[in-house]
């Protein structure tokens, strides 16, 4: 399980996910949507939140970008 010693190296690691989920996004060509949680990997649990809430951000971005009308039963 992956530790975090400080807030700069949570944020360089939220940083890190963030901008691999949205290249994935953006070269996306299937018919099925990213899985938000796939990208969660080993971040422990006290720090799991945060990274959830920016890709759940992001997600909800590129979504109704393509057109697409996400629910909050999409994330649960």
């Amino acid at each position: 399980m992956r530790t975090f010693g400080n807030d700069l190296a949570l944020a360089r690691h939220i940083d890190d996910v963030c901008a691999r989920f949205e290249s994935d996004w953006q070269s996306f060509t299937g018919n099925a949507r990213l899985a938000v949680e796939d990208y969660l990997g080993d971040t422990p649990a006290p720090h799991r939140a945060a990274l959830l809430l920016e890709l759940v951000r992001l997600d909800l971005h590129y979504r109704l970008r393509a057109g697409e009308t996400p629910a909050p039963h999409d994330y649960l």
